[in-house]
């Protein structure tokens, strides 16, 4: 018979909600570039909500965060510290132009320091302009 420990129950749970405690204070650690994983917050376009959840940034095109399954691919990246690239998100609201195949997408902006352990960002619903904060440190 298969028994299941509380500790591998809550990995578990876990694991299929993206539910991870957080650093609340930024490491100090300097890195030699922008991949990796941070800690996020971004401001909602309505109200003041702040969502913190964690950013994997996998390489110079692509990055990933606990947010509705988000995905950003980064269309300017790499030589510079000022990355930009199109959100997307399952289940986000759908924009009433396209960006190619994107039906939910907008634009993320994140100008890292020079260590690479903090960055100050936007993003935009849509394309339409209107901004609001994303900043993020590790």
């Amino acid at each position: 018979m298969f028994r299941l420990s509380k500790i591998t129950i809550l990995a578990a749970i876990t694991s299929l909600t993206g539910c991870t405690t957080l650093p609340t204070e930024p490491s100090g650690q300097t890195f030699d570039s922008a991949i990796g994983t941070w800690v996020t917050e971004w401001q909602a376009m309505k109200g003041s909500n702040t969502t913190r959840t964690a950013l994997i940034i996998v390489d110079e095109k692509t990055a990933t965060y606990q947010w509705n399954d988000g995905k950003i691919t980064f269309f300017e990246s790499g030589g510079t510290n000022l990355w930009r690239g199109y959100w997307t998100e399952d289940w986000a609201k759908k924009c009433d132009v396209k960006q190619g195949e994107l039906e939910s997408w907008g634009i993320v902006t994140l100008r890292f320091n020079e260590d690479y352990n903090r960055f100050e960002g936007t993003w935009d619903s849509c394309g339409k302009g209107k901004k609001s904060p994303w900043d993020g440190f590790r």
